[in-house]
């Protein structure tokens, strides 16, 4: 199903690839609070994304990150906390269309496309999240049904000066 993104051009999301996913810090903790207590009755979870693209590679890069803390119930902190940091790596065949040239010479992406991009990498996080707080006293960990642009703030633009340094650090 294609979805119209601008006057111009329409997205295709079976164009996406998912080239790899990355776990680079993910923990789970304990401390006193835990002693006598046999599982959490709730927990908190805070959730942030950071997008990123280069243009010349046709790869973006999502980055989520989630924090999360167990409750008693009375809501206090139940003694577990962790986090995990994922990184995805998406290819986009056609990634070209949906790159916005700025007037001070940066470049940006369509929004409504990297939302899509945000959302499947936020889908990746759910799933890792729930199979490794699996079998935990925490767990499992089920991240709450998100809208993906709530997830990142302001748009980052890329800069013609940082396309360079970009471009190795997505490859």
């Amino acid at each position: 199903m294609k979805k119209k993104v601008s006057s111009e051009s329409e997205f295709d999301p079976s164009l996406i690839t998912v080239l790899n996913v990355i776990i680079p810090h993910d923990s789970i903790t304990t401390d006193d609070n835990l002693y006598g207590k046999t599982a959490a009755e709730k927990t908190n979870v805070t959730v942030a994304a950071n997008f990123g693209f280069n243009a010349v590679v046709k790869q973006s890069r999502v980055i989520v990150n989630v924090t999360f803390e167990a409750l008693d119930s009375q809501l206090a902190p139940a003694g577990i906390k962790g986090f995990c940091v994922l990184h995805v790596f998406l290819g986009l065949s056609n990634m070209e269309k949906f790159i916005i040239k700025n007037a001070d010479g940066s470049e940006s992406f369509a929004r409504e496309v990297a939302n899509i991009m945000v959302g499947l990498a936020y889908s990746t996080c759910r799933g890792i999240v729930f199979a490794r707080t699996q079998g935990t006293i925490i767990g499992p960990i089920m991240l709450p049904v998100v809208d993906p642009s709530t997830l990142f703030g302001d748009f980052v633009t890329q800069s013609k000066a940082s396309e360079a340094s970009e471009q190795s650090t997505l490859e």
